[in-house]
């Protein structure tokens, strides 16, 4: 009976200390992928809107959320942009090291008063990534 309680203790000690083993990219709280491929994702977080009265401009933050392994050069571009909005610079791109870029939008005289959604697209420069979206909303409001 001796023999079976230390040998259950041994195994129950055992148990409780582990055996040292590598647990990268296994634990749930790992960076690493746990297929052990390279985390080349990222994806644009959406903006904060503008309020815009005509004539007026803001800056807007465009934002990255890059995964660990993705450091592509992101051009973006502002799909489809509304009669009367401009963005400054049109095209900007967010450099590999970056995580954001700044960008002027501004409301034209001849702007639509209305809340207008825009949509920015994200295109790594590498050529197997997926592009990415994120919409925000600009809001041009009259001179009053």
């Amino acid at each position: 009976m001796k023999k079976v309680l230390t040998g259950l203790s041994f195994v129950a000690l055992l148990g409780l200390v582990g055996c040292g083993g590598n647990t990268t990219g296994n634990s749930p709280n790992s960076n690493a992928p746990s297929d052990g491929k390279k985390d080349t994702s990222f994806k644009i977080e959406n903006p904060s809107g503008a309020t815009l009265k005509k004539g007026e401009s803001k800056e807007i933050t465009v934002k990255l959320d890059r995964g660990k392994d993705f450091s592509d050069t992101v051009k973006l571009a502002f799909e489809d942009p509304k009669k009367g909005l401009t963005f400054d610079p049109a095209a900007p791109e967010v450099k590999g090291s970056d995580k954001e870029v700044k960008v002027k939008v501004t409301a034209g005289d001849n702007a639509d008063l209305d809340d207008h959604k825009i949509t920015v697209v994200g295109t790594p420069g590498n050529a197997g990534s997926t592009p990415a979206k994120a919409e925000f909303t600009v809001t041009v409001k009259d001179n009053k």
